[in-house]
């Protein structure tokens, strides 16, 4: 397997958009048959609706217990604007969907599909849900497959398509142990069915592409070591 990644700027990283846009990039220029997107970590995190701050409770029973009251509050409401970077919207990078990520690649000349529809499953299924046990043991080489799927980091476990050729990661995995179960979507031991070489295993070669920051580079190069991979190589778009 190889372990390659697409450095980009860290502004650009937290962008769906821009990320998606070097997922079709790579695509293209890779022409794989089959390939797997998996959104993960901050892409994946569910929307919540932060509660709505009332506002300072100024209270006290002279005139200076009230100014000392609302010196502390407007100490608060500072704290509070420079913790979200001054912005109500900047919690973060966009979550993600994987219909949106399906319509936008669409929208790029990518035929993308949701997985969790190609497979029939229920339409919750994709949207950061587990597999469940049935679905995690079947094998899935029979199903005719688009060029791309796309689903939740938590969907990877278990996941068995023969003909892999890429794993796109958009966004970090929880873990170096959620990476390696990315990555090992690819790289799988198929049988031959050739009458000579019946009982003998193929390993079908595959590829992992990351999207990461110079900062995060580190992280991912111990993260493939782990996995065994031999080195990491940049793909220049």
């Amino acid at each position: 397997v190889d372990h390659k990644y697409v450095s980009m700027t860290k502004d650009a990283i937290t962008k769906p958009l821009e990320v998606l846009a070097n997922v079709a990039s790579v695509a293209r220029k890779l022409q794989p048959k089959t390939s797997l997107v998996f959104i993960c970590g901050e892409f994946s995190r569910s929307v919540s609706k932060e509660k709505k701050w009332e506002g300072p409770n100024i209270k006290g029973n002279t005139s200076q217990a009230r100014r000392n009251a609302k010196r502390r509050s407007v100490f608060i409401e500072k704290q509070r604007s420079k913790g979200a970077g001054g912005n109500k919207n900047s919690g973060g990078p966009e979550p993600l969907s994987v219909r949106k990520a399906c319509s936008t690649l669409q929208s790029m000349g990518i035929d993308a599909q949701p997985m969790h529809v190609v497979l029939g499953l229920e339409p919750n299924a994709g949207e950061g849900g587990m597999m469940s046990e049935e679905e995690e043991d079947g094998n899935l080489e029979e199903i005719e497959l688009p060029p791309v799927l796309v689903t939740f980091e938590g969907s990877a476990r278990g996941l068995h398509f023969d003909g892999v050729d890429i794993v796109f990661v958009v966004g970090r995995p929880t873990s170096a142990a959620s990476y390696l179960h990315l990555a090992g979507r690819v790289g799988r031991a198929i049988g031959t069915a050739a009458e000579d070489t019946v009982g003998e295993v193929e390993v079908r070669p595959g590829t992992v592409v990351s999207f990461c920051s110079k900062g995060r580079l580190t992280e991912l190069e111990k993260w493939t070591s782990q996995v065994g991979a031999t080195g990491l190589e940049e793909i220049v778009l």
